[in-house]
């Protein structure tokens, strides 16, 4: 360009420049940007010794920066899915385990449950219950009388009263 001085002014003049500059210029644009002195020195600590230009054109080049940097968000987002699907799958197991774990537990406490009211019940029952044993005389296995049975205090219990009533403990005083 030329400049003509005119007084305090210097005055450019519009200079004509061949078609393949603007073609250059088209196909080439200028990016100027700016920047604060922490960006730009963040910048220069970065691009080491490359230019500006390099530097920038290196981040969009195959296997560039800014192309590794897409590939490695996209490898992080799949993992973060994949890690969060393996969460609520293993949250889903955990809910079935834990489900399992306490219908066992109450199956448990029911069948202790009833089997403290079962052992209650023969306790009850045995205290009340009085028992004789004595020899078939045919075949020698034990009969047993039971206080529960219909005839126990109408016929049972009066002959067995009957026939052992002069016996005594050994230790009992006479």
């Amino acid at each position: 360009m030329a400049s003509r001085s005119t007084g305090n002014k210097v005055l450019k003049e519009k200079r004509d420049y061949p078609p393949s500059y603007y073609e250059y210029r088209k196909r080439n644009p200028t990016v100027s940007i700016k920047l604060t002195k922490d960006i730009k020195e963040a910048l220069d600590k970065v691009r080491g010794e490359m230019s500006y230009s390099k530097f920038l054109k290196s981040l969009f080049v195959p296997g560039g920066a800014f192309i590794q940097f897409e590939k490695q968000r996209d490898r992080l987002a799949a993992e973060r899915v994949a890690f969060e699907n393996e969460r609520k799958k293993m949250e889903l197991e955990y809910d079935k385990k834990s489900q399992a774990i306490k219908e066992e537990k109450d199956a448990l406490i029911l069948d202790y449950e009833k089997k403290i009211r079962t052992l209650k019940n023969l306790l009850e029952d045995s205290i009340d219950t009085e028992h004789f044993f004595i020899p078939c005389s045919r075949c020698h296995k034990s009969i047993l009388f039971i206080s529960k049975q219909d005839n126990w205090n109408t016929e049972i219990k009066p002959r067995l009263v009957n026939m052992f009533h002069g016996y005594v403990h050994i230790e009992c005083p006479r």
